[in-house]
């Protein structure tokens, strides 16, 4: 990943959580895991703040996918007790 993508996917804190809005320094949540061709590429990956890092690997939070919108590509994301709204629950990823 080139430095301008991570200084944009950041571990800073410089951006704000995809799922809590909140400005802390944030965790880079691969989506669909690291073991897939590009892992690292920046659709596969989701800036988090820990508390929500943490969730999406208890499994309280789902992350679909990075989806295209007129805004840009968003984290579209569910609590586990919601239905997807795209039909691809993504990965559970359980500790």
């Amino acid at each position: 990943m080139s430095k301008y993508l991570k200084r944009f996917f950041n571990s800073t804190g410089h951006a704000v959580c995809e799922i809590c809005g909140e400005n802390q320094i944030l965790n880079q949540h691969h989506i669909n895991g690291r073991k897939i061709k590009n892992a690292n590429h920046p659709t596969n990956i989701a800036n988090l703040c820990s508390n929500c890092h943490v969730k999406v690997h208890h499994g309280i939070y789902i992350c679909e996918k990075r989806a295209l919108t007129t805004d840009g590509y968003k984290l579209i994301w569910h609590y586990n007790t919601k239905e997807s709204i795209t039909g691809d629950n993504g990965c559970v990823h359980l500790v």
